[in-house]
């Protein structure tokens, strides 16, 4: 199936004779004759490729070019006797496509199909990874320092750095929002005179979202997880080195009742926007801002801004690779069991834990001795007391387009290895940022996991986790049997990026 998300349109300056649209008489096998329409590609170098996502065009008469997605829709391409566009797919579809070419046949047109493949590639864009990740990524409010979020701002050109901000609002029911001059909250509730319907639908609120996924969907939520509505994007034209508020372009489709959080233009007297400057764009902040007045001079702009603290890829990789140790929390404690209490993870189900072998902030058991892991290898499948002393380490890689991790012991050298497997978050449990599973060694005794045994389960090993924290600098782990909320045993794992 051809992505939608992915087609990237570039201007095709057509070369069109407006006076020779309609024909009279042409065949099918004329113009399905191989010299009708003639086809090159090329590679992002410009170089010819039987592959190339660069497509050039010449016909004999002028064309509609244009693709089909599964259901049939059309998505048209380029016009005239010649241009130039651009196709391409996302990961895991299939490389061919069908070109179609309308003519004007008389009153009527006919139509000419040519075959194609192109490339496909094996790993995300650097802009989709940081917009949608692996397995769809949620974007909410970001509110900056002063508590704004939507606002208006100069177009002033150069590097968008948020200092052209003249003014701005908050979600409502922001605890970081401040108040108008009559000491009403500074929230969109003020602010529906902007909006197209003139009513709360509960876009608006702290906690409202945004997921981005890979196929070209967005769909958006209220702060209570209720489905508002669903989309299509196109993310093109990415130029990380831009010096302007366009790094990429962000295409949305729906001028009712938008693609994307509040999608009015301000002062905009209910206009919807669908195409938005990315100004600024990482893993875990997103401002797109739109105007209509010229470029450096100081005409209003919209500006919106989101956070995303659930990119589970990102924190584990950094979008490339990354260690991660042992993390002893403030009292020595890295491993251990805990209480299943339900909801979400926070630390305060923890009763107890051990520390890293060799760990300065280990504590002592009740017999005087260190309080670390020497004295729970009873717990454990393998025996190898190697990964459970302070300096071990995993390393979670993506860079060959899948990811893995590695275990490492503290003098480096590798212990087993497996390919990483990543389900969706579930915000309301322990796996508010998915499952972690990973493949056991032959034996069925270890995986690449630090310490990979359930607490108490006879050497029994854990191969799918909740990852209950995740972010760029912690990752908690758990694991349960027992009943959600019924307090029975969890174990727990923590660890913090290695530091070299």
């Amino acid at each position: 199936m051809l992505s939608m998300a992915s087609l990237a349109v570039i201007a095709c300056d057509p070369i069109l004779d407006e006076e020779d649209w309609s024909y009279t008489n042409l065949s099918q096998a004329e113009v399905d004759a191989d010299d009708f329409v003639t086809i090159i590609q090329k590679d992002a170098k410009g170089n010819e490729a039987s592959d190339g996502n660069y497509i050039t065009f010449s016909a004999k008469n002028n064309v509609m070019v244009y693709v089909k997605d599964a259901n049939g829709n059309k998505s048209q391409k380029a016009c005239g006797s010649g241009g130039t566009f651009t196709l391409t797919k996302a990961r895991g579809e299939e490389p061919d496509v069908d070109l179609y070419f309308d003519i004007m046949n008389g009153e009527d047109f006919i139509t000419t199909k040519r075959s194609i493949k192109v490339s496909v590639p094996q790993q995300l864009a650097p802009e989709l990874r940081m917009l949608c990740s692996e397995n769809g990524k949620r974007w909410t409010w970001g509110t900056d320092a002063s508590g704004r979020c939507w606002g208006n701002a100069g177009n002033s050109g150069g590097v968008w750095d948020g200092s052209a901000i003249w003014w701005g609002t908050a979600p409502i029911g922001d605890p970081l929002t401040g108040k108008n001059e009559d000491g009403s909250d500074n929230n969109f509730i003020k602010q529906l005179q902007h909006s197209k319907v003139g009513t709360l639908t509960g876009e608006e609120n702290y906690g409202a979202y945004m997921m981005f996924y890979e196929n070209g969907t967005v769909i958006k939520y209220d702060n209570e997880g209720k489905k508002l509505h669903e989309g299509k994007y196109e993310l093109n034209d990415y130029n990380p080195k831009a010096e302007d508020w366009i790094v990429a372009k962000l295409i949305t489709k729906d001028t009712d009742n938008g693609d994307i959080l509040w999608p009015y233009m301000i002062n905009g007297k209910g206009k919807v926007v669908t195409e938005y400057n990315v100004s600024q764009i990482t893993p875990e902040e997103l401002t797109l801002t739109y105007y209509e007045t010229e470029v450096g001079g100081w005409g209003e702009t919209t500006w919106w801004r989101f956070v995303s603290t659930t990119d589970t890829y990102y924190s584990l990789s950094n979008n490339s690779a990354k260690k991660w140790t042992w993390g002893t929390d403030a009292s020595g404690r890295c491993w251990g069991n805990g209480g299943n209490s339900g909801g979400i993870w926070d630390g305060s189900q923890i009763w107890w834990g051990t520390a890293p072998i060799g760990d300065p902030l280990t504590g002592k058991n009740e017999d005087g001795s260190d309080n670390n892991f020497a004295k729970q290898m009873n717990h454990s499948g393998s025996g190898n007391e190697d990964e459970t002393k302070l300096g071990a380490y995993m390393t979670f890689d993506c860079t060959s387009g899948k990811m893995y991790v590695t275990k490492y012991t503290p003098e480096g050298e590798e212990i087993i290895k497996s390919e990483v497997t990543l389900t969706d978050p579930d915000y309301s449990t322990w796996a508010y940022y998915g499952t972690l599973s990973v493949e056991p060694n032959s034996a069925g005794n270890d995986n690449p996991i630090l310490f990979p045994f359930m607490i108490n389960g006879k050497g029994k090993l854990v191969n799918t986790f909740n990852i209950s924290a995740a972010s760029a600098n912690s990752l908690v782990l758990t694991y349960y049997e027992t009943e959600v909320g019924g307090w029975g045993e969890t174990t727990w794992w923590s660890f913090k990026p290695l530091e070299e």
